[in-house]
């Protein structure tokens, strides 16, 4: 069987490399975003580091020294300083002045971590995979779910940012977040052109270490906590041969290359 033939429930899944409004007109990766963005923006599908990029994001923004600058002499502008995540949208909808920062991470640490939240009951879930569901399937069997899922409504989205380049486009991986948090938002403070203080700098970094964030030590695992583990890797506990396979049929090896994450 050819893994661009693979179905569930009846649906054909599509493959990675077809041309992006190909792949888009076959999945529910929306058109547009459910709502407007604002002037800062986070993309990302679920579990990959969104929240956490939301709050770094969150905290340069208030400690810009140019941004608070620019409200207090054009006020008339209305400038929302909130930020807002997505986990679907398509750039169509933003403008040269919103800002956005795209952060991806390895599509397998994504499965099993999203397979945790739901288990957790930390989320409602859709398609097929909810709380409910996983609570009377054996594990593999929740996480195979978990896996096709992700991989036929999530990937599209994924495909997409991947291949948007925009001059109001940061993208990030969450594996280098965890390795060098500094260097990464020094970048994307000299994309945006923001002024910040070293000291808020220092203030931001620590403020959005994981030990900060959720009180234990990397690696250390609370699976009722948004913050689980805080690593990479951790799909190879989890994914059996067959969830291997499956990954391998929906197009995975082609996916991990695109994202440089290795197969």
């Amino acid at each position: 069987m050819r893994w661009d033939e693979y179905g569930w429930n009846g649906e054909r899944l599509y493959p990675v490399l077809l041309p992006l409004e190909v792949v888009l007109s076959g999945s529910t990766a929306r058109l547009h975003t459910p709502y407007p963005p604002n002037e800062f923006n986070v993309i990302g599908t679920p579990r990959s580091g969104t929240k956490w990029m939301q709050k770094i994001l969150t905290l340069l923004v208030q400690h810009d020294r140019r941004g608070r600058m620019r409200r207090k002499i054009e006020p008339l502008l209305r400038i929302d300083t909130s930020v807002r995540h997505f986990h679907e949208g398509i750039i169509d909808d933003f403008s040269a002045q919103q800002k956005i920062v795209f952060i991806y991470r390895d599509v397998r640490d994504c499965i099993v971590s999203g397979y945790h939240y739901l288990s957790n009951s930390l989320h409602p879930g859709t398609m097929g995979c909810t709380p409910d569901v996983f609570s009377v399937l054996p594990k593999d069997d929740a996480v195979e779910r978990q896996l096709i899922m992700y991989m036929k409504y999530r990937m599209p989205v994924l495909v997409y940012w991947l291949n948007v380049d925009a001059p109001n486009l940061v993208k990030i991986r969450y594996e280098d977040m965890l390795a060098e948090r500094e260097g990464n938002i020094r970048a994307i403070i000299a994309k945006f052109g923001m002024r910040l203080k070293e000291e808020s700098i220092s203030y931001i970094v620590e403020q959005t270490s994981f030990k900060t964030m959720s009180g234990r030590h990397e690696g250390t695992e609370d699976t009722r906590s948004h913050q689980r583990k805080g690593v990479a890797g951790d799909w190879a506990n989890h994914f059996t041969e067959r969830h291997v396979r499956i990954f391998k049929a929906m197009g995975g090896e082609d996916l991990l290359s695109m994202t440089g994450h290795g197969v």
